[in-house]
């Protein structure tokens, strides 16, 4: 899996989204992503 933060990664974490492009408005550009990589605590 290649992690290369280009501008389609997000991050979601603790109920919020983190998107990695914006337009010139300043607004986020939500594009759809194909592979995620899940981390998660295991107790």
């Amino acid at each position: 899996m290649n992690l290369d933060g280009g501008g389609s990664a997000s991050l979601y974490f603790d109920g919020e989204a983190v998107y990695g492009k914006v337009d010139e408005g300043g607004d986020r550009v939500v594009r759809s992503v194909k592979s995620v990589l899940l981390v998660y605590e295991n107790s």
